[in-house]
């Protein structure tokens, strides 16, 4: 099948199961904001939050090296190979996701303390020791079958575990009130990991005729690249957590909430695109990583993919802002819609940079990995707080835009200099005039309404144009067309 077909087939299987999991969220907030009350939403919330912090830490990044592992066995055709792999990783979530539970029940009383100020809260957290065990092995068989890209089954398991997970949590808020909330997060552990099993169990049964034993021989690498990545994700998270303290101490809770609104749209969006994208994307490139040539290709055609998909979003953005902000917020948020305007432009190079920078990870590269991203993140905190002090929320959407840009440029270099790979003359043409799309749109916002409104939308319409036709190309859709209509022609003549 055309790599684009595989890209696109991919991407808009995986954004709608990313939709798919907002949507129960947001229902389920709801369901919770209307039963127990803001205070409700605060805990779920903190209890949420904690959980995803305690599997990130105690999976020791597991669950993202596993995906690499899997998809370079799998690679191979090696059936034993890839048993092998299986087997090792099995045992190694199950023993750290038991050490990951233990310790959250034995640390119950201080986390409580930490988190809450007190020490009511302490069953709480046992119980989210439990649900640390079920999502940590959860996340782990999910990676298995993400490496083995067997997308039909992370379909069903998400899909059913999602549905079933929601409809248990309605009694229990129902009948438990506050209380009920660490029940909800429980089952729904639980539930999605027994659901998940079952889809598990249906992988090919060849590949656990062999089991092995557990040596740290054989899992040293994915260890070592599952810290890199862990230590990677905590990098950025506290480079954000940084520049959040940095604008509500010199700056106000007032801006902190405008560059937060703009920061959910950008990332809640895009991120939809990017995310999707990058779940199929990471495990092919992991199967061909000694192959640079191949690399190439890929990393070409999923960043050309990318922005052609989101080329439409950056012609429309600049000119419903205003009005999705007053819908989402008020219309005081006006300083968000700079920020975003300005930070479209950065969500253009990051489609380049995020499907580059993935080239290190699927070459086992940890330490120059790590080493990068600790480079980057230390200078783009140094651009945010200068971008901020002199411009405001507006010059943090101008730093994310610079920093974007350099980060595409930086591992551009890096992966030239290590593996002779670049971005080839047609993706830098799309970019180009994907950068010019967002730029008109940008200017249109200073004509006069309503024919900023009815430009915007004639923009709009020949940006989705620019992409269709583009995207038409690369999948040879003509000879697809030609293929079905002869299908279907054959069909009836053979009905007659």
């Amino acid at each position: 099948m055309n790599s684009y077909k595989v890209i696109l087939k991919t991407t808009g299987l995986f954004a709608g199961l990313r939709v798919l999991s907002i949507l129960v969220n947001v229902v389920t907030s709801k369901l919770i904001a209307t039963v127990v009350g803001v205070n409700g939403i605060g805990l779920y919330g903190l209890l949420v939050n904690a959980l995803n912090l305690l599997t990130t830490v105690s999976d020791f990044g597991i669950s993202k090296s596993a995906v690499r592992s899997i998809a370079e066995a799998d690679g191979s055709n090696d059936h034993q190979l890839i048993g092998k792999s299986i087997s090792i990783i099995s045992k190694l979530i199950y023993y750290l996701a038991t050490i990951g539970a233990i310790l959250t029940i034995i640390s119950s009383y201080y986390l409580s303390i930490w988190t809450f100020g007190n020490s009511n809260y302490i069953i709480s957290f046992v119980l989210l020791g439990i649900a640390v065990f079920f999502t940590n092995v959860k996340n782990g068989q999910v990676s298995i079958l993400q490496g083995l890209r067997k997308y039909r089954l992370i379909t069903f398991s998400t899909i059913y575990s999602s549905i079933i997970a929601f409809i248990f949590s309605i009694p229990l808020i129902y009948l438990f009130k506050e209380q009920g909330i660490i029940y909800v997060i429980l089952l729904g552990a639980i539930l999605t990991f027994i659901v998940t099993k079952f889809y598990f169990n249906r992988i090919d049964n060849d590949y656990f005729k062999n089991g092995v034993k557990l040596k740290f021989n054989d899992s040293a690498d994915l260890i070592k690249l599952g810290l890199s990545m862990m230590l990677v994700s905590f990098l950025v998270t506290l480079s954000g957590y940084l520049i959040r303290t940095y604008i509500g101490k010199v700056g106000s809770l007032g801006d902190l909430g405008y560059f937060q609104a703009g920061f959910q749209i950008i990332s809640g969006y895009f991120g939809i695109i990017f995310t999707s994208m990058s779940t199929d994307y990471f495990p092919r490139i992991s199967a061909i990583n000694d192959d640079n040539s191949k690399l190439e290709t890929e990393v070409n055609q999923q960043a050309t993919i990318t922005l052609l998909l989101i080329c439409p979003l950056v012609a429309l953005l600049p000119i419903v802002m205003p009005y999705l902000i007053s819908i989402l917020y008020s219309k005081d948020f006006g300083p968000t819609v700079e920020y975003v305007n300005i930070a479209l432009f950065g969500i253009i190079f990051q489609a380049g940079s995020q499907t580059m920078g993935m080239i290190m990870l699927a070459k086992n590269d940890a330490k120059v990995y790590t080493y990068s991203v600790l480079a980057f993140q230390i200078f783009f905190l140094f651009l945010n707080i200068v971008g901020y002090k002199y411009y405001g929320i507006f010059g943090l959407g101008v730093t994310f835009s610079i920093n974007m840009f350099l980060h595409l440029v930086g591992i551009q270099i890096l992966n030239f200099y290590l593996y002779k790979i670049v971005f080839k003359l047609d993706f830098l043409k799309i970019i180009i005039v994907v950068l010019l799309f967002a730029l008109v749109a940008n200017g249109l916002r200073y004509i006069s309404s309503p024919y900023n409104f009815i430009l915007g939308v004639v923009l709009f319409f020949l940006s989705l144009y620019f992409s269709l036709i583009k995207i038409k190309a690369l999948l040879n859709i003509e000879s697809i067309t030609n293929l079905l209509k002869s299908r279907i022609n054959g069909k009836s003549k053979k009905d007659n």
